[in-house]
């Protein structure tokens, strides 16, 4: 061999055209990874970056333990990379609220428990404040409550801004922070979700609309979707349904209605003629009413609203008018836990069926098919009420009706 040649061999790195398209595959996975489900974390990191992987080898079998372990170590890589991405461009990190109180955008805090749960504002020290949906509503919205447990589920959006959402915290946790601004919300409730074992459920969310500004000063609006939708679901892929869910639909127009109004923002600034900002958070706040309206055009009973149900609730035949004295009149083995709502169910005669919470307070009433209330108790999400539990439920109702001498303050207040 000649031996110039052989010292420019031992010089010169050694290459594997199987190691380069490894890596090749890895950094394509990763690209892709950061932008799953739509994503622009990728906007948010540095052109270069590295991966501290370790990948352990078997040299005589294939364990499928090691590549596991690999899996996980590079996902929780990438999961930390997205979030550092996401942080640096929305001043938030999607599906999750910020916390005053942590000074953090994921930490134990953040995300709802279920998704029956929604973001209603922070307390005083910064913790985000989550409530059940039937306990906002009988809050805020009483009069939605038969959307949500009438005869069919209705999806509604009440609209809670600024004023109410960070109205309890303390200014010294808000002073100095990076993150986005959070402007209003959509507390959204009432969507139909088929369960795995083929029983409807309903999901809620909140859409909470973030406010940044550019270095230019430039306000900056963006939708984070907030909720923890039961097992098998993801919240990204049940939005990303719109060929078969209205919601998905609903969330889409959202999504269109706040990026042409950040067009509209974008193009007025590169004319000179910036939009104030007090009209920037005019026009969200049009956009967030204008969604309510969409909601209510996929609505088909959209014109049955607060006055039926009021007409309903002095309708002597309707069932509401029976919830108290079916609850005095009731046995322990008329009483149920609905496990879903953590709500009490009222069974009474001619198949009615009152939904109260466990303080007492009546949510809504309706007639159940004898096959329908079979069904709920058969799959235990209605199970029977212990003893001591029906007695103080019962003390409860006795002393809410005793309170104002008629049967009425057990209802809604």
């Amino acid at each position: 061999m000649n031996p110039r040649r052989q010292g420019r061999n031992k010089s010169a790195p050694r290459r594997s055209k199987a190691a380069e398209s490894i890596h090749r595959r890895i950094q394509g996975l990763v690209r892709s990874l950061l932008s799953r489900d739509g994503s622009e974390a990728i906007s948010g990191l540095p052109e270069s970056l590295d991966l501290h992987l370790q990948i352990p080898i078997h040299l005589h079998e294939d364990r499928i333990a090691h590549s596991r372990k690999f899996s996980e170590d590079l996902m929780k890589q990438v999961d930390a990379l997205r979030t550092e991405g996401e942080i640096e461009l929305h001043g938030h990190r999607s599906g999750h609220a910020l916390c005053y109180w942590c000074q953090q955008t994921d930490c134990e805090h953040s995300l709802p428990e279920n998704g029956h749960t929604v973001l209603t504002g922070w307390s005083p020290t910064g913790l985000p404040v989550w409530k059940n949906i039937t306990n906002f509503l009988l809050a805020e919205a009483p009069e939605l409550l038969d959307y949500l447990h009438g005869d069919t589920l209705k999806p509604f959006a009440v609209l809670v801004d600024e004023s109410d959402l960070l109205a309890e915290v303390l200014p010294q946790y808000l002073e100095g922070t990076q993150f986005s601004h959070p402007l209003a919300a959509l507390v959204v409730g009432g969507f139909p979700l088929q369960l795995p074992n083929y029983e409807i459920d309903h999901l809620s969310l909140t859409a909470l609309v973030q406010e940044t500004r550019t270095a230019r000063g430039i306000p900056r609006y963006r939708w984070n979707f907030i909720s923890t939708p039961p097992k098998p679901f993801h919240l990204a892929s049940l939005l990303g349904q719109e060929d078969t869910s209205h919601l998905a639909r609903w969330i889409s127009a959202l999504r269109a209605l706040l990026v042409g109004l950040q067009e509209e923002i974008e193009a007025r600034a590169r004319e000179g003629k910036r939009m104030p900002m007090k009209e920037c958070r005019q026009r969200v706040f049009q956009t967030l009413r204008e969604a309510q309206s969409i909601l209510g055009a996929y609505n088909r009973r959209k014109d049955r609203k607060t006055l039926h149900a009021l007409e309903r609730g002095e309708d002597p035949q309707r069932p509401t008018s029976a919830a108290i004295s079916d609850v005095l009149a009731s046995k322990r083995q008329d009483l149920f836990l609905d496990r879903r709502e953590s709500t009490v169910i009222v069974r009474g005669p001619n198949s009615r069926v009152h939904v109260f919470t466990q303080n007492g307070i009546h949510v809504t009433s309706a007639r159940y098919s004898p096959d329908s209330i079979a069904n709920r108790i058969q799959r235990k999400r209605w199970v029977p009420m212990e003893d001591s539990d029906f007695l103080r439920f019962h003390t409860e109702i006795k002393n809410r009706v005793g309170d104002s001498g008629d049967q009425r303050s057990a209802e809604g207040s």
